[in-house]
């Protein structure tokens, strides 16, 4: 039998979000949802996609609450069905950075044990399957460079400084 990953969509300042969740928690965020194909998603977890608007409306509460600044921590299971041992481990710790603080990859390296595997740890954020909630954003380069988010684009190191902004971890450009 296969296995039923259940999801939504729905609208955010960021542009329209996509969420999905197996049984046990979240598995996988992304935005912008156009970018999003669902039968990737099926592939790539070997599931089925339902939709379900009303099992994601606390995850969808939070999420807008945190983009409005009015939510600090998250309280939603989590459930990071692929990765390696390694991502696991790194994606645990970003769970452990609390809202409005940065640390650099190589911090990041240090915690997790492997202090020279700092790029392998901007590997790990890199394929962070549920960013925002597990947040990456907080994880910078040891120059303070916005490097790493949504890769090297300019929207995503925009991005990422905005929710740090937000967040009051940053000073406003």
């Amino acid at each position: 039998m296969t296995k039923i990953i259940k999801y939504s969509i729905f609208s955010s300042r960021l542009g329209d979000i996509f969420v999905a969740a197996t049984e046990k928690g979240i598995c996988k965020l992304h935005f912008p949802a156009s970018d999003i194909k669902l039968e990737d998603i099926e592939a790539y977890y070997d599931c089925k996609l339902k939709k379900d608007d009303k099992a994601f409306s606390n995850v969808k509460k939070q999420l807008l609450a945190y983009l409005d600044g009015d939510l600090k921590e998250f309280d939603v299971d989590i459930d990071f069905v692929r990765g390696t041992d390694f991502q696991k481990k790194v994606w645990n710790k970003l769970l452990e950075i609390p809202y409005g603080e940065i640390h650099t990859y190589q911090w990041m390296a240090e915690e997790v044990h492997s202090p020279l595997a700092f790029r392998a740890v901007g590997g790990a954020n890199h394929n962070n399957p549920i960013p925002i909630i597990v947040p990456c954003h907080r994880v910078i380069g040891k120059s303070g460079a916005m490097v790493g988010y949504g890769g090297p684009s300019i929207e995503g190191q925009a991005m990422k400084r905005s929710l740090l902004e937000m967040e009051g971890a940053l000073e406003p450009l």
